[in-house]
């Protein structure tokens, strides 16, 4: 479960249980955004789920240092087999998932209390002057504030989702 492939499942997988999001559906890996969150029977909210971890499956030296990669990017509409012309960010809110443990013989993902949330609306993202490629987690921490833990992940995406709203529309 550190391998990053299936550490980002996973990651989707917990901000989806936090949201109450409906997971029997299959994954759509090429999907523009990761998760559809009804939060009114009027309003959907697209989320973008970034993970990252200090710890990795193979032998390290140091821990890793966190950066999570957050380009623009071609939607591609799977149904018309197209591709969109210009790079974007598709999603309302950025969920950032940190595996913040440090000792690898205690590392389990399962584990919720060893996971750190950030969240962004995304213009924030947009808005940014720096990479546009990728963010570090101090600049994260600049911009989201404090981690958040699972039980208040609902509430913050909520927060930021209302921002997002507030902003955009």
């Amino acid at each position: 479960m550190v391998l990053n492939t299936s550490r980002g499942v996973l990651a989707e997988f917990l901000v989806a249980m936090a949201l109450g999001i409906d997971v029997t559906q299959p994954r759509v890996g090429w999907a523009t955004w990761d998760l559809d969150w009804m939060e009114s029977p009027d309003h959907s909210v697209a989320i973008e789920v970034k993970s990252a971890a200090y710890l990795q499956s193979w032998g390290q030296k140091a821990l890793s240092t966190i950066q999570f990669v957050v380009p623009k990017r071609r939607g591609f509409d799977g149904a018309a087999g197209e591709t969109e012309a210009t790079p974007s960010r598709h999603a309302d809110v950025y969920v950032f998932a940190l595996l913040a443990h440090k000792e690898k013989p205690t590392l389990n993902p399962l584990h919720l209390e060893q996971w750190h949330f950030y969240v962004l609306p995304t213009d924030v993202l947009d808005s940014r002057t720096r990479s546009q490629h990728s963010i570090t987690l101090k600049s994260l921490e600049d911009l989201a504030g404090a981690h958040v833990g699972f039980s208040s992940l609902a509430a913050s995406v909520r927060r930021a989702a209302a921002e997002q709203l507030g902003r955009s529309g």
